[in-house]
């Protein structure tokens, strides 16, 4: 399994990720500390992989197969291709970058999810999601994610870029402490307006 985590502004969206890569049959067994879930397509389009590593690995392949002009098209694009349930194996993907008119945009979906959830930050709206996994689930990562954030807001005036990356990397430390399929060794992608 693995973390991957979003937060977005009408002003720039991060992405950030860990590198433990377990095995698909047995998560005490550790394939990878440095697997990359996270990744820049181009200055548009960034993305995401937790779950299968077969669907991360076979998405990269063949990225030139996906319409990658915008975050938008690309989000679609992977969507038709594997989203509905047509791949069997477990898996989450975030999508993160600009939309067709050049605003800041994110879209999420999983195995079976039969809409693509999509996002696009007002002026003054924090935007975040993260993935859990059955080690997480009970501490409510995305709460942990947005009480973060919400302390950070409540005692700062302006949420920029910097701040975005200390609580994400921040979010990934508590994580590693109540889940075992989650590492230290993050990588982080960001897209600015």
């Amino acid at each position: 399994m693995s973390l991957v985590s979003i937060v977005a502004t009408h002003e720039f969206v991060s992405l950030m990720g860990d590198g433990r890569g377990v095995h698909s049959e047995d998560i005490n067994t550790i394939v990878s500390e440095e697997l990359q879930k996270v990744y820049k397509i181009n200055d548009k389009v960034i993305v995401g992989f937790a779950g299968s590593d077969a669907v991360r690995e076979i998405v990269m392949k063949n990225i030139e197969i996906f319409d990658t002009q915008s975050a938008q098209k690309f989000a679609k694009a992977l969507f038709d291709n594997i989203g509905k349930g047509k791949v069997n194996k477990y898996f989450f993907n975030i999508i993160g970058g600009v939309d067709d008119d050049d605003n800041i945009y994110f879209a999420l979906f999983q195995t079976d999810s039969m809409k693509l959830v999509e996002i696009r930050p007002k002026m003054g709206e924090i935007h975040s999601f993260c993935n859990s996994t059955n080690y997480s689930k009970p501490q409510n990562p995305q709460s942990i994610l947005k009480t973060l954030i919400n302390d950070y807001c409540r005692s700062h005036k302006h949420f920029g870029i910097e701040a975005c990356l200390d609580i994400q990397k921040r979010f990934n430390e508590k994580i590693v402490d109540i889940d075992k399929t989650v590492n230290h060794n993050t990588l982080s992608f960001q897209i600015y307006k």
